[in-house]
């Protein structure tokens, strides 16, 4: 958990507001309003869901994995993580993305590629079947040595 004290006084001048000395226009607070609550853990963002008593989550992930070929000096992985850093600024750019992470595995030849969101717009993830998902999944597939591509999704919290 992260904590944050400030202390500062609030002045509005001329149309901005000053904090502690600090200009920041009504935006900017806004902005650092929602950082604040997200650092907090504030339910008003992205409220938590309960699965059973105690399991309690606000993040939804979509993973994509697939077995790479660790022939022709593993090109097969090469191409793999060049194609991850082809889509990688598109998913960045999903409705209340949290993360993406990708997880090399060198000795059962795993590769996952996991995006993570908030679970108040996960659904309107799903709506659009994970775009870029099947744009990914069917270039994936093309690359010889790619074999098992599957995907799942599931709860990320940090504990």
């Amino acid at each position: 958990m992260v904590g944050i004290v400030m202390r500062s006084t609030v002045v509005k001048v001329g149309g901005r507001l000053n904090i502690g000395g600090s200009g920041l226009n009504e935006r900017s607070l806004k902005y650092s309003k929602s950082l604040l609550c997200s650092l907090s853990g504030s339910e008003s963002v992205n409220p938590m869901k309960e699965i059973v008593d105690g399991v309690k989550f606000n993040v939804i992930a979509r993973e994509w994995r697939l077995k790479w070929s660790s022939e022709n000096d593993k090109k097969s992985l090469v191409e793999v993580n060049q194609l991850m850093n082809k889509f990688t600024p598109k998913l960045k750019t999903i409705d209340g993305f949290k993360s993406l992470q990708r997880i090399v595995c060198g000795q059962c030849n795993d590769f996952k590629l996991i995006t993570a969101v908030n679970s108040n717009t996960f659904g309107k993830w799903a709506q659009t079947e994970f775009e870029p998902e099947s744009e990914f999944l069917s270039s994936v597939k093309s690359i010889p040595g790619v074999s098992s591509v599957e995907t799942q999704t599931y709860t990320l919290m940090d504990i």
